[in-house]
């Protein structure tokens, strides 16, 4: 990262807290005793994923880590670091809405008692009609950048009631705020 120019202060990683569920690579280290891979063999490149992902032998869900969204994220975070070289000595900050940003555009339109534990918020709330409150879903049930945009306008609006509802937008935005505002 040092050698990008210009050169970076700050740097925002994104990932959606689904991967956590869905993804095996990033279960590879705590699952390893169950693999024949050699120590060596990275998971974003292993082959046995690449050649046929059931091959894989992680088991999902992955039973080394808690199974709530904060757990998730500090999962994430540990396994983003992974891949992250302590030279670069970058001020980080992770965005990872659980289950998806759709969370975060729920959080702005509704009320629920829990959103980060709502499962495929796109599909099970916001594409299930033409319409989410007055914004034409194009498209359903895929997302398009015409519609995505609309719906983030209103998520930037109501930024501090999603900040209230969501603990990890709430993390990202305490992390966003110590690093720009010192």
């Amino acid at each position: 990262m040092n050698s990008l120019t210009p050169v970076l202060d700050f740097l925002v990683i994104h990932m959606d807290g689904d991967v956590e569920r869905c993804e095996k690579e990033v279960h590879c280290e705590c699952q390893r005793k169950f693999c024949d891979a050699s120590e060596s063999t990275h998971p974003l490149t292993c082959e046995k994923i690449a050649n046929n992902r059931s091959d894989c032998p992680v088991v999902l869900p992955c039973e080394e880590h808690g199974n709530t969204p904060e757990a998730g994220a500090d999962f994430l975070r540990t396994f983003i670091n992974t891949l992250l070289l302590p030279e670069d000595e970058l001020a980080v900050s992770y965005m990872i809405p659980f289950d998806a940003t759709d969370t975060w555009i729920v959080a702005a339109f509704d009320q629920y008692e829990d959103y980060e534990v709502l499962s495929d918020p796109w599909t099970s709330i916001i594409a299930r009609a033409p319409q989410y409150h007055g914004i034409k879903i194009e498209n359903r049930p895929n997302k398009t950048k015409r519609t995505y945009k609309k719906l983030i306008s209103v998520v930037c609006d109501n930024w501090s009631d999603v900040v209230a509802k969501c603990p990890q937008a709430k993390r990202f935005d305490e992390d966003v705020r110590r690093f720009l505002i010192k």
